[in-house]
């Protein structure tokens, strides 16, 4: 029996389905091998269309950026910023004078401002990062530079340069006897200079990395206490004097203050529209600073103690401080006598020793946590003399848990009273003395001791240039009240001692606590973009004899230094911290005793000198760029 034939059906597809099915599976392939490589491209690096301050960083890794963010940030601040008023001009650099110590007017915090351009365009999830890449390829995206300025310094930079220029108003003043009659010096009309607005300009210049000159008014300065608007003043003066005998109560303690000095506090005021008299905080505080505080204030004393198998042991407990807050006492005092009260309590506040009559191994401070060095061979007898002085203010000091040290705040005042001798500085071309020079050393070598001991570091400002006594560049630390400052959290959970010695030529802190297990690992610093120094520069001065010279400064190369530095902690956590350093070719500067005939205040020597190279250096080559340490500057 024949076996039947099955009929088949051929399936043909057309072409005209083929080829765009082709087409659109390869353009997939494509766009997603394309966001593939762009989501690992960019995973390390900047999104395309990004720029700080204007600059672009599209493509850029972290550490690349913060390279053209230096670069564009020294050029801008080589060539300063121009305040101008009519004729005259002055440049603003971001540093007060040629002192090693010198203040900062204004700074760029690179760290933050890479942060803040890195780390609020990235998101979490693949498809977000996707987002925000696409997004940046559209339509950019722009972010400033994180300026830190210090205002009153600024402006006071500013008032150096063009006060002169201009009269400032007077209000009218009133001058109390002590039985009641009183004279009125009429006000004085004036002009003032707006240095706000300046200073706002300049935040605005500097936060997009911008550099044009800023041009200051002066405006019409009208007194706000004007004589005509006076009345007869008799009959509350009298009020007020009535309150003498006046005593002012601590504790066990009274002082009385009898007319003549209450007089003395009164002065003209506002109140609504009319101008009456009454008691000036302003003057009672610095009437309280200046007598009282003085037999009142009492300074805390730390515990003394001895090293007895790498631990502490106390053998005299500390003792309480007592310090008067004449700005609190005098509010109360003004307030007392508005009242009609006769007396007031003044507000003493007790500074509490947190070792008095305890153990130190109580609070922790069992084992030594870390060390730093630093040496000042060659140093003149008054740098070593301030070093030393600030090194027994801050040994001893006593760090609570989570505390943030402050060098400054730790140091307090520095000038003749707290033991402090001055060098001679240059501040805009005089030679002016001034006190504490030599406590950067301090500085610098507290900051490496918090580095060694694992601390996280706050606060950290590098010198405008380079200085012998804290070399390998990029690990020192200047200080200058009130900014910059050195500061750093104790974050161990125990109390912390911070303890200096100064030993022939070298200077060391330690700090002793309770070790958790971290692990600190700090790398070399790096070295590169050396420049040479500008032209020598003498200057002419009425303190040394004629034809006598003496430099307060030496020649420095300029260059740029990091290193990195990195805590692991038990838990596992890692915190990387990479610390920057910029530092300016610094010129030669000496003083040169005035000749009688002499009409030329400076001179200049020029050198030769040459542009900053891109090659990098170690600590093991950085002495070809150190200055000669024979004679090191005087300054700070």
């Amino acid at each position: 029996m024949p076996i039947p034939k099955l009929k088949t059906k051929r399936i043909i597809v057309s072409r005209r389905i083929i080829k765009p099915l082709i087409i659109t599976g390869s353009l997939l392939l494509l766009i997603i091998a394309t966001a593939w490589y762009g989501l690992n491209y960019f995973q390390n690096r900047f999104y395309p269309n990004t720029t700080i301050g204007g600059l672009d960083v599209s493509g850029l890794t972290r550490h690349e950026a913060n390279e053209i963010l230096m670069v564009s940030w020294n050029n801008l601040t080589n060539r300063g910023w121009t305040f101008q008023i009519n004729d005259k001009s002055a440049i603003i650099s971001p540093t007060t004078d040629l002192t090693e110590g010198a203040a900062l007017l204004f700074a760029l915090d690179e760290e933050a401002t890479i942060n803040q351009a890195w780390g609020d365009n990235r998101g979490h999830y693949w498809w977000q990062r996707l987002t925000k890449i696409i997004a940046n390829w559209l339509f950019g995206r722009s972010t400033l530079t994180a300026i830190n300025m210090n205002e009153n310094l600024l402006t006071q930079k500013l008032q150096d340069n063009f006060q002169s220029l201009v009269t400032s108003s007077q209000p009218a003043k009133i001058t109390v006897n002590k039985n009641g009659t009183y004279q009125i010096t009429p006000e004085t009309a004036g002009q003032a200079i707006d240095y706000q607005s300046g200073i706002t300009k300049l935040g605005q210049q500097l936060i997009h990395l911008e550099q044009q000159p800023i041009i200051l008014r002066i405006t019409a300065d009208q007194p706000l206490i004007k004589q005509a608007a006076i009345g007869d003043l008799q009959p509350i003066i009298q009020k007020y004097l009535a309150l003498t005998p006046f005593t002012l109560t601590a504790s066990s303690s009274s002082w009385s203050i009898n007319k003549t000095t209450l007089a003395s506090w009164l002065a003209l005021e506002i109140e609504g529209n009319k101008v009456l008299v009454g008691p000036a905080t302003s003057t009672i505080d610095e009437y309280l600073t200046n007598n009282l505080a003085l037999e009142i204030d009492q300074e805390p004393q730390t515990g003394q103690y001895q090293r007895l198998n790498n631990r502490l042991t106390q053998f005299r407990p500390g003792k309480d401080g007592l310090k008067l807050n004449p700005t609190t006492s005098a509010q109360i005092i003004s307030q007392a006598l508005r009242l009609g009260s006769s007396t007031a309590a003044l507000v003493i506040e007790e500074i509490k020793n947190p070792l008095n009559d305890s153990d130190p191994s109580s609070l922790g401070i069992v084992e030594l946590l870390g060390t730093g060095t630093s040496s000042f061979a060659g140093s003149p007898a008054n740098r070593i003399h301030n070093i030393k002085v600030g090194t027994n203010q801050v040994s001893g000091q006593l760090i609570a848990p989570d505390e943030e040290f402050s060098l400054v705040k730790t140091l307090g005042a520095i000038n003749a009273a707290t033991g402090y001798k001055t060098e001679l500085v240059i501040k805009e071309n005089k030679t002016v003395p001034e006190y504490g020079g030599g406590l950067c050393q301090v500085g610098t070598t507290v900051f490496r001791t918090a580095l060694a001991s694992g601390l996280p570091i706050t606060q950290r400002r590098s010198h405008s240039y380079r200085v012998s006594y804290y070399e390998p560049a990029g690990t020192d630390a200047t200080i200058y009240d009130p900014w910059p400052d050195l500061r750093f959290i104790n974050d161990t959970g125990h109390y912390l001692l911070i303890l200096g010695e100064v030993s022939g030529n070298q200077l060391s802190f330690s700090l002793w606590g309770t070790k958790d297990g971290r692990i600190t690992v700090q790398t070399k610093p790096t070295i590169y973009n050396i420049v040479r120094p500008p032209a020598k520069k003498m200057t002419e001065t009425d303190s040394l004899a004629p034809g006598q010279i003496k430099c307060t400064e030496r020649a420095h190369n300029g260059a740029d230094a990091y290193f990195d530095y990195t805590i692991t902690y038990p838990n596992g956590e890692i915190k990387d911290k990479r610390f920057s350093s910029h530092y300016v070719p610094w010129q030669e500067v000496c003083l040169i005793g005035k000749s009688p005939t002499s009409t030329t205040p400076t001179t200049t020597i020029p050198i030769a000198s040459t542009t900053g190279t891109t090659s990098q250096q170690t600590t093991d080559s950085i002495t070809t760029t150190t200055p000669n340490t024979s004679s090191p500057p005087i300054t700070n």
